[in-house]
């Protein structure tokens, strides 16, 4: 009878210890955290990419890490279909670094950002016509091909649609 609840404490000792993600938020190692960041997003966990990176974001503001951490950040909202906070991001990355390597393609991102928002054609088409209008800036600055190609294709298509349910 005694080894009951000895069983039973064990085995809530061993059900609640700290993993090693769970050590790794709590951990002021901020390298370790870029590091797993890293890790995670390439394993497939964004969520978990998503919590470090809002600890460890405002620790590599104006360093050489900064920008690839919010290109990241970018990345794992868009890709948990967070779609409102991607575009954000986006928008900040394009508008913060103009002259990065992913500026153009965070530019083009924040609008299917917009268009991923826009609900059925009859109700309010607000998300639309703020998308149209970023697919026409961000048409007449990218320009990388197969994204202008990309734009080009979405701007028509988002046009019609909407064209379709306002004429």
């Amino acid at each position: 009878m005694r080894i009951r609840p000895i069983i039973f404490f064990m085995l809530a000792l061993v059900i609640t210890s700290c993993g090693e993600y769970e050590k790794l938020l709590k951990s002021t190692d901020y390298e370790l955290k870029r590091q797993k960041i890293f890790d995670y997003y390439d394993d497939g966990k964004y969520i978990r990419s998503i919590e470090l990176l809002c600890q460890i974001l405002p620790r590599y503001r104006a360093t050489d890490h900064a920008e690839q951490l919010n290109w990241i950040n970018a990345q794992a909202h868009f890709r948990i279909r967070d779609y409102m906070m991607a575009g954000r991001f986006y928008q900040e990355l394009a508008d913060t670094y103009p002259g990065s390597n992913n500026a153009e393609e965070a530019s083009y991102l924040s609008a299917p950002s917009d268009y991923y928002q826009s609900p059925r054609p009859e109700l309010d088409q607000a998300n639309t016509r703020r998308q149209l209008r970023a697919l026409r800036y961000s048409c007449s600055d990218i320009r990388q091909a197969p994204i202008m190609m990309n734009a080009r294709q979405k701007f028509l298509s988002f046009r019609k649609s909407w064209s379709r349910n306002h004429t």
